[in-house]
This record gives structure tokens, sequence and C-alpha cells, in this order.
């Protein structure tokens, strides 16, 4: 993180998930971090996703936030993003999903984490095909 080696960096995380039953899913991370150097960033994020699965079809729906940073301000984002998937067989699913951040004017976070452009909002579509493959 490109800290003193004398300072302490805490990254905590915490995360659940809950089965509803009936198809229906629901997760929650929540993470505190702080660099470790006096006077600088430290902030928290939260997440929540919830799934349904209908048949074949499973739907999809996230979302999280990142609050300010303590070292600068207007720096929060938050992240939204809807999908579905469509199981083919037992092993593979296509899947659609649409995932947008929103920046405030001082916050740079992409759809990776921190590292975007700083007070642009990011978007994507993706299409895919997972397979899974077993040794059983």
């Amino acid at each position: 993180t490109g800290v003193a080696a004398n300072d302490d960096a805490v990254d905590i995380k915490l995360g659940g998930s809950y089965d509803l039953g009936q198809g229906t899913k629901l997760g929650a991370l929540f993470e505190q971090v702080d660099s470790g150097v006096a006077g600088s960033d430290s902030y928290n994020i939260w997440y929540l996703n919830a799934s349904h699965k209908m048949g074949d079809t499973t739907l999809k729906a996230a979302y999280g936030s990142a609050d300010e940073t303590s070292s600068i301000a207007n720096n929060a984002a938050t992240q939204f993003s809807l999908g579905a998937a469509q199981a083919l067989s037992k092993t593979t699913e296509v899947y659609a999903l649409y995932s947008m951040v929103s920046n405030d004017p001082g916050a740079a976070y992409s759809l990776k984490g921190v590292g975007g452009v700083t007070g642009q909002d990011v978007s994507s579509f993706s299409v895919g095909l997972n397979h899974t493959f077993s040794s059983k």
C-alpha cells in the first residue's frame, strides 16, 4: 500500500450470506480500511447482494457504497449491478450483467475498485458463459 515500514495498515472485512429458501439468497459485506498513516485515509465500504432462482433462470442485484475518506472531501461512491443467468445444463450457464459506479466529484473508483478517473461515472455491460469442469 506504500505505507512506511513502521506503520500499521488495517483492513477489516466482515461478510456473510443467508439462504431464505425457495431460491432466494441474500449477502452482505462490510469493510473498514485504515492506511495506518496519521491523518491519512480511512473509510468504510458496504455491499449488499441478492439473487433469486426461478427454474433455470437466476436474477441478481447488488448495491454498494464507499464512504468519503478522512483526507479528501467529496470522494464517496456508489455501485449497483443488475444481471441474470440462464442455466443451459448442470455445468454450463450464460449470463448478462450491467454495472455502474457513480463517483462524487473527488472520487476515482472504477469497476475494479480505486483507479478510475476522478469524478467520472463508469458503467459496463457484459455477457458470458460459465462452465464448471469437475474431476468427479
